[in-house]
């Protein structure tokens, strides 16, 4: 039996950066370039075309018709990590955190070059962070 929603098939999770968070709902959406899932490079992979991903807000906040706290979110070159809501169609992404890094490194995360696809191994798997 396939389902295709959070619980019975296998949780997918990402790391990745912003690069939009002008929401036209203004919900606190951000686009998000996911590592692994998304290709580097922008002309095969334009930022308008990626899925908007929903911030995880606290339970302090009723998370809709514009009452609660305001999702001001992390700003575009910022890293985070989330997991897709759909599983592997990786269409619906969710984002419940910020991963710290010195401003100066983000390029070089950023554009995936040598430091980035020597930092993850194959299947997403962390093997360590380097900072140059």
């Amino acid at each position: 039996m396939t389902n295709n929603y959070m619980g019975f098939d296998k949780f997918v999770w990402f790391q990745g950066v912003v690069e939009d968070r002008g929401d036209p709902l203004m919900l606190g959406r951000c686009k998000v370039r996911c590592l692994g899932f998304h290709d580097e490079n922008k002309q095969k992979s334009p930022t308008e075309n990626l899925p908007w991903a929903h911030p995880i807000q606290p339970l302090t906040s009723t998370a809709m018709s514009g009452m609660g706290e305001t999702p001001l979110g992390p700003v575009e070159g910022t890293w985070v990590v989330g997991f897709f809501r759909d599983g592997n169609t990786a269409q619906e992404p969710i984002i419940f955190g910020v991963i710290s890094f010195f401003k100066y490194s983000l390029s070089r995360h950023f554009s995936c070059n040598s430091v980035c696809k020597t930092t993850f191994a194959r299947n997403n798997d962390l093997k360590q962070t380097v900072f140059l």
